[in-house]
C-alpha cells in the first residue's frame, strides 16, 4: 500500500525525567496522504490476516508519565494502556512558514508548521478488564528541513539517533521524505 505513517511521540525532557521514563505515550496515524484538513483517525485494534478498509487508522499507546524507569519491561507492559475505540482528531493550526535555524555553525531553512490533535478514547489494558477515557487536546510544532543543507542535517542526526544509540545497523539511507509502506 502507498499510505503515508505519522508518529506522534510523548515524552519528558531529558534533563527533567529524574528517574521516570522518558516516552510516555506514543501515536500512529496511516493515511493515504499527509492531511490538510481536519483528518479523523478512527481507532481500531488490528487482527491479523485481516485489512483495514478505512481509510484512516490510528494506534495508541499511553503509560504513566510518572513510571519509574528502573522497574522491569513486565510491569512496564502491564501499566501501558492500548487505545480500545474513539477517535484522534488531527488538524494544521498554521500554514507552513519558512524559518532559519542556526546550527553546527551554518544557518539552515525549516518550514514550520502548528498542528493539532484532539483524542477521545477509551484505554485499556490487556492484564485488565477495567477501561478509561483519555480525552483532550495537543498543539505541536513540525519542523521539516527545506533545502539541501537542512536535508543533509536532518538525514545524518536521524541516521546517528537509529544506528548510534539505538544499537541497529543502517540497512538503507534515511530519507527526509515521508516513508511509503
Amino acid at each position: 500500500q502507498d499510505d503515508f505513517i505519522i508518529q506522534i511521540a510523548l515524552g519528558t525532557l531529558k534533563s527533567r525525567i529524574e528517574s521516570q521514563i522518558p516516552q510516555f505515550g506514543a501515536a500512529t496515524l496511516i493515511t493515504p496522504k499527509v492531511p490538510k484538513g481536519a483528518t479523523r483517525f478512527a481507532i481500531k485494534v488490528p487482527k491479523k490476516g485481516v485489512v483495514n478498509p478505512d481509510k484512516h487508522l490510528g494506534l495508541v499507546l499511553f503509560s504513566s508519565p510518572s513510571t519509574p524507569n528502573d522497574l522491569g519491561d513486565e510491569y512496564k507492559l502491564k501499566n501501558t494502556f492500548f487505545a480500545q475505540s474513539g477517535t484522534l482528531t488531527l488538524s494544521r493550526e498554521s500554514k507552513p512558514k519558512s524559518i532559519d535555524v542556526r546550527a553546527q555553525g551554518q544557518t539552515m531553512q525549516f518550514k514550520l508548521l502548528l498542528m493539532k490533535v484532539e483524542v477521545d478514547l477509551v484505554m485499556g489494558t490487556p492484564f485488565s478488564a477495567e477501561s478509561s477515557s483519555l480525552t483532550g487536546t495537543l498543539e505541536f510544532p513540525v519542523y521539516s528541513p527545506h533545502g539541501a543543507p537542512a536535508i543533509a542535517f536532518t538525514e545524518r542526526i536521524a541516521g546517528e539517533s537509529f544506528v548510534g544509540t539505538m544499537g541497529l545497523r543502517q540497512k538503507r539511507a534515511v530519507s527526509s521524505q515521508p516513508k511509503r509502506r
